[in-house]
């Protein structure tokens, strides 16, 4: 309907796989805005691949927090497959071991309030939820106490009767344990779209149980083969005689197809050299 908040099931219909130049920009952005640079890759990839995103951006800003992780695993899913493999550590021995997740584990959580209600003591707090914009704009205030002080005075709609807007200023003077109280009730609210995994260690058999912050290994994972980018520029470009744009516009999964191509035709080439060195 018109006017209607977007949501992550709405995007992830319209969100196409991700190019070497989203790759590319992950690559270049390491020491950057972690928050921001996740709103923008969903963005990029609601457009052409190099268009401007325009609206797409807005709509991205607008998802709740957790509506903007499923849409990122949407876009994972969509561009690698629905395995995602990780390291995990044994906190006894330090023993390492790859696993691999299955994101089809992750159902549909049930609908979030855009706003909610919270009672502490004799305070009365209306608050709604952080949207990606909302946590983009805090991670960018730098320390972890201006960063909630960002999201609170963002999301504050009143406060003990006395309707916002709030500064920061104003956040930051909120009692701190209502200020708890606002964080756990804002927690509780929001949809978990992460995964706990519980698993035994085979060196020590040791229980281990870890968190997995989808967007934080998702982002990781694209940081880690933006290393390898440009080797396979380089060889689809010295192949096919393409332009580096054309390159990086393909998607993950089609310059993957070529690079095979590629790989058997030299492994076809190997085998001949061989039987005519026999």
């Amino acid at each position: 309907m018109p006017g209607e908040a977007p949501t992550a099931s709405t995007l992830a219909g319209r969100l196409r796989p991700l190019s070497g130049l989203e790759e590319e920009l992950v690559h270049a952005d390491r020491e950057g805005n972690a928050v921001a640079l996740c709103n923008e890759l969903l963005a990029r990839c609601l457009a052409r691949p190099g268009r401007d995103p325009g609206r797409a951006r807005a709509e991205v800003d607008a998802l709740l927090v957790s509506e903007r992780d499923l849409a990122l695993v949407a876009l994972r899913q969509r561009s690698l497959g629905s395995e995602l493999a990780m390291e995990l550590t044994c906190p006894a021995c330090g023993a390492d071991h790859d696993l691999v997740i299955d994101l089809t584990r992750l159902g549909a959580p049930p609908p979030a309030p855009r706003e909610i209600e919270v009672v502490h003591g004799d305070h009365r707090v209306r608050v709604r939820l952080p949207t990606a914009r909302d946590q983009a704009v805090a991670a960018a205030a730098g320390a972890l106490d201006a960063g909630r002080a960002t999201l609170l005075a963002a999301t504050l709609l009143e406060l003990d009767g006395r309707p916002g807007p709030f500064t920061v200023a104003d956040a930051a003077a909120i009692d701190p344990e209502l200020r708890e109280a606002i964080d756990a009730a804002v927690e509780d609210a929001l949809p978990d779209v992460d995964l706990a995994l519980v698993t035994t260690c085979s060196t020590c058999d040791a229980g281990i149980e870890a968190p997995v912050y989808l967007a934080e290994v998702i982002l990781a994972e694209l940081r880690e083969r933006g290393r390898q980018l440009l080797r396979e520029v380089h060889l689809l470009a010295r192949t096919y005689h393409w332009s580096e744009r054309q390159i990086l516009s393909l998607s993950v999964a089609r310059r993957r197809a070529y690079l095979t191509l590629i790989e058997a035709d030299h492994d076809a080439a190997l085998v001949l050299a061989g039987a005519g060195d026999a």
